[in-house]
């Protein structure tokens, strides 16, 4: 039985007064990139969505097949 590693995180953009949440799961030996992830970090994801339906709602999940922080050239706003 082979044991894998996975990682749940969720993106947040911001436009305007609203914010969207996208759920993400990342796998295998990208769960250490995510590790050194904190909050407010620009992150540069690329995967594909996968929908799983309980009942009458609908999951989204973003699988992540690659990624990595981007460097903010200025300092955060947040902070």
């Amino acid at each position: 039985e082979e044991i894998v590693q996975v990682a749940n995180f969720a993106l947040v953009k911001n436009y305007g007064k609203g914010k969207e949440y996208t759920n993400c799961s990342v796998y295998g030996e990208k769960v250490e990139i995510v590790k050194e992830f904190e909050k407010g970090d620009l992150i540069h994801v690329f995967g594909y969505f996968k929908e799983n339906k309980k009942g009458d709602k609908v999951y989204k999940n973003f699988i992540v097949k690659s990624l990595n922080k981007i460097e903010n050239k200025k300092e955060n706003e947040e902070e």
